[in-house]
């Protein structure tokens, strides 16, 4: 894949509006936080800094397939694609899992997370949070009548969704059906927003400590990856993304202020993130607090994102 037709085939109109950054206005970070971040007009790549409160947390009784039950506490009300489960000890801590269904013991996390399973083992600790959502960031409300905003959100297949504030109930919709939709914000993972006017972006919850797995897609789909820090932000060179690429065509690419792509890779042979057409040293690069960054890679992956504490 030639990095260069990245630009055309994926990003398309997100490269023809300017790109503008986040700045945080009050930062209280633990252990839980808010953050009130000031947008201007434009184009804009985001992404939560913080978790919603725990609802559940326990040791693993048992697994079989795809389902992990629990002998203490009712899970009963954390099915429906609203929560997900985070494996809190053991190999795999950190991963994180959308929850589909739910029994009062039990609950069922979607099927690509199978052939993970097998290193998940009874007595493991997990936690059930629910998501934040897009209207938790960005209330439609808040935007008044006219169309003045736009989402673009990504999903676990690479699948495109549009979002405007305009609908007839107030609710976010979906550009084209009209259909009412308040797409969830994975922990780590952002998504574009066109603002007509200026706004901003209210982040409150927990902070996000110990170690974080994020899902990324493969087959060079896009995905928009935050940093769940909301102090500090990342280098790429502190970012842990280097352990995630897996290839050289894999890529990184940030939106500059007057709608420029920057496209990075990393070089395993000088061990440094360069830019993919000046090979300028780029480790340096941040993605700040609440901002995020395109990673294309051609297989699936997880990104260990460091903690913020």
């Amino acid at each position: 894949m030639n990095m260069r037709s990245l630009k055309p085939a994926l990003l398309g109109s997100l490269l023809a509006s300017v790109a503008l950054p986040l700045h945080a206005t009050s930062v209280y970070t633990d252990p839980v936080g808010a953050v009130v971040s000031e947008l201007e007009p434009g184009l804009h790549v985001v992404s939560g800094l913080f978790v919603k409160e725990k609802q559940f947390q326990g040791a693993l009784s048992g697994i079989n397939g795809v389902t992990l039950s629990v002998s203490n506490g009712d899970l009963s009300a954390y099915g429906g694609g609203d929560y997900f489960v985070e494996v809190v000890s053991g190999d795999l801590e950190g991963l994180m899992m959308d929850i589909v269904s739910s029994t009062a013991d039990s609950i069922t996390v979607e099927s690509r997370f199978s052939s993970l399973l097998g290193d998940i083992d009874s007595g493991d600790s997990i936690a059930i949070r629910q998501h934040q959502t897009l209207e938790d960031l960005f209330a439609s409300a808040d935007f008044g009548s006219a169309a003045s905003a736009v989402a673009i959100f990504y999903d676990v297949e690479g699948n495109e969704t549009q979002l405007v504030n305009n609908s007839p109930s107030g609710d976010w919709a979906d550009a084209f059906s009209g259909v009412p939709a308040n797409p969830v914000v994975r922990p780590g993972m952002g998504f574009a927003l066109f603002l007509g006017e200026a706004s901003s972006m209210t982040s409150v919850g927990s902070v996000k400590v110990g170690r974080s797995l994020v899902e990324l897609n493969g087959d060079f789909a896009p995905n928009i990856v935050g940093t769940l820090n909301p102090a500090s932000g990342l280098t790429l060179a502190s970012s842990n993304l280097s352990e995630a690429i897996t290839a050289d065509q894999d890529v990184v690419v940030f939106l500059g202020v007057d709608g420029s792509e920057t496209q990075v890779v990393y070089s395993s042979a000088s061990g440094n993130f360069i830019d993919a057409i000046t090979s300028e040293n780029l480790d340096s690069s941040e993605i700040g607090p609440g901002s995020g960054v395109f990673v294309f890679s051609g297989d699936s992956i997880y990104w260990d994102v460091p903690a913020a504490y």
